[in-house]
């Protein structure tokens, strides 16, 4: 996970609801004064960015990648997880062998990001699994057997779902959006600026769009 000091308070319900559920639980903490005291926990590695390699926006909930081992869950830090989240997510990899799982999602069928489909909503029904071109990375698992996720590869700090469905793409491993129930999964309120709001200013966009061309990721 990587996660904003603006949102200290979700935060803590986000691990609160994540840390019964996994064996380690990874955080970069972008930007923050100092460490909060709620992670503090045996199953926790928490790090500040100004002791790593500063901040590196959504790409730091893959920091961890090249040396995590087996099923990698990726989360966000605005996101309620279930308690039966875990449960829930590795049963959908058990019926997509071999695929990259997660419960957001949407298809490209031209090379511009701003005119996406989206397919899965985390926070909407969704009756069947669906074949997707990006899934959400704030709701996704994959296992490491079949895909190696270069952390080294993403280009920027603000668009890890787009360079984590290139390595996917460019490897031959597809992306599922799973079914589930509407408010399973629920959006916390939270205050400041969030990475898809910015992704939508003229400048970002027209990045994105070069990179989804020049990747032939749609």
């Amino acid at each position: 996970m990587a996660a904003v000091p603006w949102r200290e308070e979700a935060l803590e319900k986000v691990v609160n609801s994540l840390l019964p559920q996994v064996d380690e639980l990874n955080i970069y903490l972008n930007d923050w004064e100092k460490i909060p005291s709620f992670l503090d926990h045996t199953k926790i590695n928490a790090v500040r960015s100004q002791n790593e390699i500063g901040d590196i926006g959504d790409r730091g909930k893959f920091y961890w990648c090249n040396k995590i081992k087996g099923i990698h869950l990726t989360v966000d830090d605005d996101i309620l997880y279930p308690a039966n989240y875990v449960e829930k997510i590795v049963e959908g990899m058990n019926r997509n062998k071999r695929s990259v799982v997660t419960f957001h999602g949407s298809i490209l069928s031209t090379p511009k990001f701003s005119e996406k489909q989206t397919v899965s909503h985390f926070a909407r029904e969704v009756q069947s699994d669906v074949l997707v071109t990006i899934g959400g990375t704030g709701v996704m698992a994959y296992n490491t057997e079949n895909l190696k996720i270069d952390f080294d590869s993403f280009k920027c700090d603000y668009w890890a779902d787009g360079w984590f469905a290139i390595q996917a793409m460019e490897t031959g491993v597809p992306i599922i959006a799973l079914r589930h129930e509407q408010g399973w999964l629920q959006p916390l309120p939270t205050d400041g600026p969030d990475i898809w709001g910015l992704n939508k200013k003229e400048d970002r966009a027209s990045q994105i769009d070069s990179w989804i061309l020049e990747y032939l990721l749609w």
